[in-house]
């Protein structure tokens, strides 16, 4: 405890604090000494800062203990939960989709900036389930209840996010509303006799929960071609170089491996009964590429798992809602023409909350 300057602290003891309202009650771990306190210790001028008798040291790391009525404290749950009413779904079930999963986008440009891959999730579907039954009094909290339904956990990848929450939203939220979906659960290949050399484990992106129907998305990277073209140059000109001969057969295999894993992955796949449709950029930048795709889904949901989709046919035939679909599609994409088309959403999404006084 501090007293006075030129005086040494004292050992002291104090009675364990009850926790007020607006306030939490920490257990200090470690706290350092800064330059006004230590001034103190020395220079009568610096003593109007303190109303002593005090406890030197308020730069401290500790755990809390308990948490005082009315306090709301900084998570990922009450991110989601207070954006709900700020955001249109579609953005908003995205922004789930990141916290649940194990990726993050660009901070300084989240739409065309590199993403930061294999990370440890913020919070998981659960946790933001058990924030909302926990809590009470928070602005948006049915909102982003609503929401959560149609978030998954462990996405690995922004564009697997968006196709997966395409297939969740509402028809009427411009969705596909193919049901709930779980992302990169493991499949055992190996358990059938004819699969007996298979890899331990394949890894559908999207499966349709309660279906044996999924989706894998394979992206710009997902085979490394500029390499081997990279690589074929260098080897054109330099012929006489052992070692750039090598990097360039080395290219290919490289890509050729991939190739056949993807092969091996769908065939494991199929002989387990899974009907996996593949998903590629391009068919996400097609005009109505992936409503195209939607229709093998739901083939397969069909065919494979007896399910009765001639209303989510009937939605795939609407002009007016192919059309919003696409925009909203295209609005999430990368690239000038996705920046537009989100400004578009955006300014329409405005023009209705003043015209009906709706939030979304």
């Amino acid at each position: 405890e501090f007293t006075t300057t030129h005086q040494p602290l004292k050992l002291v003891e104090k009675p364990d604090p009850v926790v007020k309202p607006g306030y939490v009650l920490l257990k200090t771990k470690a706290g350092g000494l800064c330059h006004s306190d230590v001034s103190a210790l020395e220079h009568e001028s610096w003593l109007p800062m303190f109303n002593t008798p005090v406890i030197m040291g308020h730069e401290i790391c500790g755990e809390i203990l308990e948490i005082g009525e009315g306090v709301q404290m900084s998570s990922p749950e009450l991110l989601f939960v207070e954006t709900a009413p700020l955001m249109s779904i579609a953005d908003h079930v995205l922004l789930g989709y990141e916290l649940c999963g194990t990726y993050a986008r660009d901070a300084m440009d989240p739409r065309d900036g590199p993403a930061s891959l294999w990370i440890p999730k913020a919070t998981s579907v659960r946790k933001i389930e058990r924030f909302l039954d926990d809590c009470e009094g928070i602005r948006g909290m049915d909102v982003a209840r609503a929401h959560l339904a149609f978030v998954s956990d462990d996405a690995w990848a922004p564009t697997e996010s968006l196709i997966s929450a395409l297939v969740c939203l509402p028809i009427w939220a411009y969705g596909f509303a193919l049901g709930s979906v779980t992302l990169n659960a493991r499949v055992d290949p190996s358990a059938s006799a004819a699969n007996s050399f298979a890899k331990r484990f394949r890894r559908p992106d999207i499966l349709i929960d309660g279906t044996s129907v999924g989706i894998n998305y394979d992206g710009e990277g997902h085979l490394d071609l500029e390499s081997v073209a990279r690589a074929a140059v260098d080897a054109y000109r330099f012929p006489e170089i052992g070692v750039v001969q090598q990097g360039y057969i080395a290219a290919k295999d490289s890509v050729r491996r991939k190739v056949l894993d993807d092969k091996r992955r769908d065939r494991e796949l199929g002989s387990q009964g899974y009907y996996v449709v593949p998903v590629t950029k391009e068919d996400l930048y097609e005009p109505n590429g992936f409503e195209k795709l939607i229709h093998l889904v739901l083939d397969g949901l069909e065919k494979h798992s007896g399910l009765d989709v001639c209303d989510k046919r009937r939605s795939l035939s609407n002009r007016a809602l192919m059309q919003k679909r696409q925009d909203l599609l295209w609005s999430q994409l990368p690239g000038r023409r996705g920046l537009q088309k989100a400004l578009q959403l955006e300014r329409e999404r405005q023009e209705r909350i003043i015209a009906y006084g709706l939030r979304e």
